[in-house]
């Protein structure tokens, strides 16, 4: 899906970041894609091009690791 990035919610976003985990990435993948997504939004952000940064509150599912 092509969107603009004015045109990206909180929903998009969250939805792209559960969607790695469905398709089996690595948790250290999705964090660094969710780190990368962060820093275009800022940049956005930065030179007015939105107003506000739908990672705000977005967040990762993470495997429980389990000692045994």
């Amino acid at each position: 899906m092509k969107l603009k990035l004015k045109d990206i919610t909180l929903k998009n976003y969250q939805q792209a970041l559960f969607d790695l985990k469905e398709r089996g990435y690595a948790d250290n993948t999705s964090f660094g894609v969710h780190r990368i997504g962060r820093i275009i939004f800022w940049k956005g952000i930065e030179m007015s091009l939105i107003s506000k940064d739908p990672t705000e509150f977005a967040y990762l599912k993470r495997d429980k690791k389990t000692i045994g």
